[in-house]
């Protein structure tokens, strides 16, 4: 009969170690910053388009999708003396406008940024690039948009 006192000893321990177990397994776990939704939480530039003031580039875009997920915005820009339609782009200069830099201005999906100084005598090409606040999800790069030089003159038949 000393046999029996033991099995109900054996199983209340076997029990204790089977709780504490699911108790210590439910505690680990893959922990880690929210992850993107796929295209929910993408964003793209719907349209792109500059001017000028003085030696100043006012640049005025509208993004399209999940534009509350802007976290900077790249301004990739390329000056040379003429335009080269076609030509590759090769920006000279970078900067990168975080969404209180006083430069840049955001209103809902829209986005003004005003680039000081650009030689108002140079043809200007650049790209914006939007980073998103989901490092998963890669830059996203405008069209490449054209301005001519201030004194550009336009040559025809």
């Amino acid at each position: 009969m000393k046999g029996t006192g033991l099995f109900p000893r054996a199983g209340v321990i076997a029990v204790l170690v089977l709780a504490a177990a699911g108790l210590l397994l439910g505690g680990c776990g893959k922990k880690e910053w929210p992850s993107p939704r796929g295209e929910k939480d993408r964003f793209t530039w719907d349209s792109v388009r500059a001017s000028r003031d003085k030696s100043c580039l006012i640049i005025r875009a509208e993004l399209e999708g999940a534009a509350q997920n802007l976290q900077q915005v790249e301004l990739r820009l390329e000056t040379s003396d003429d335009l080269c339609p076609g030509c590759p782009f090769t920006p000279q200069s970078r900067t990168v406008y975080s969404m209180d830099d006083p430069s840049l201005n955001r209103q809902g999906s829209s986005v003004v940024i005003i680039q000081c100084p650009v030689d108002p005598d140079s043809a200007v090409r650049f790209r914006l690039n939007g980073i998103n606040i989901f490092e998963q999800i890669p830059g996203t790069l405008s069209e490449t948009v054209e301005l001519e030089a201030r004194n550009a003159t336009q040559t025809g038949p």
